[in-house]
């Protein structure tokens, strides 16, 4: 409980901080700046692989995961690019939040076109199901988010849909392989990913209902979250995120969207990314005010 005082403490120092000193857009300016090179980097990491060059790879993967097989999918040859995260799916949720930063931040960013274009790209080449439906969605908002329509009239906007449709029907069997095949294997229960996400993750949150398991000590790995926060840590922390979810829908309806889609697709609330994450959403949920905490 003392960690907890001292790490809320802090987090209200750092609030009022950045408030204070209106550093909102710059948090994010950096975050996409970092994505972009790390995506760059992903991507050369993909190159590499398409070439075989396996004295660089090896270089590479002494500092990360090892097997080469995390690239790929299932016995499949297709390679799936995941940069410096140990899955695709993570450096397909880490870019997608990136992006739902970006986009549907209430502080007045636009980020550059260039650098979505390469997390957009990036992204796909993950071929990540529980990426590729929230990359779709956050470019649909973007574009109903410009109600004027304006960017028809760009040059830019008709040689980035060209491409695309060229890249798009170039991977076409990939995108099958990686995002429609699977979907009918979760259909035809030859996926479990999406029950454990959805039900299993819940198996065990019933035997410690009040104060959980303890930090760290859930019984399995689980796929959700607010399962994770029930299980380990009991019902008074879940009642807390779950008023916290709520604050941030009525805040920024679509961070709360987003929030609520990613606490069912990725487990390990833990980790440092998590609430790196969560301080981001609080410091570019709303506009600035007057007021600090």
């Amino acid at each position: 409980m003392i960690k907890v005082g001292l790490y809320c403490y802090y987090f209200i120092l750092l609030y009022s901080f950045i408030k204070a000193n209106k550093y909102e857009i710059m948090i994010i300016e950096k975050l996409v700046w970092f994505a972009t090179l790390f995506s760059i980097l992903a991507f050369f990491i993909y190159v590499l692989q398409l070439i075989s060059a396996t004295n660089f790879l090896n270089v590479i993967w002494m500092y990360l995961r090892q097997d080469e097989l995390s690239y790929f999918l299932g016995s499949s040859n297709l390679i799936r690019l995941r940069g410096l995260t140990n899955e695709p799916a993570h450096f397909g949720i880490i870019n997608c939040f990136v992006l739902a930063v970006a986009y549907l931040n209430k502080i007045g960013y636009s980020i550059p076109f260039k650098k979505s274009i390469v997390l957009i790209v990036t992204t796909v080449l993950s071929f990540s199901l529980s990426s590729f439906p929230l990359l779709l969605g956050l470019i649909l908002i973007k574009i109903f988010k410009t109600l004027d329509f304006k960017f028809l009239k760009s040059i830019k906007t008709y040689f980035f849909i060209i491409v695309s449709a060229g890249i798009f029907f170039s991977i076409w069997d990939k995108i099958y392989e990686s995002i429609i095949a699977r979907v009918f294997r979760v259909q035809n229960n030859r996926d479990n990913s999406a029950k454990m996400r959805l039900s299993g993750s819940w198996d065990y949150s019933l035997d410690y209902p009040f104060m959980g398991y303890g930090i760290n000590n859930s019984p399995g790995l689980l796929f959700n979250n607010y399962a994770y926060i029930l299980t380990e840590l009991g019902l008074i922390p879940l009642a807390i995120s779950i008023v916290f979810t709520i604050w941030l829908f009525f805040s920024n309806v679509f961070y709360g969207l987003y929030f609520i889609y990613f606490m069912f697709q990725q487990g390990g609330y833990l980790s440092i990314q998590f609430w790196c994450m969560v301080a981001i959403l609080i410091f570019t949920a709303k506009r600035n005010s007057t007021n600090t905490i």
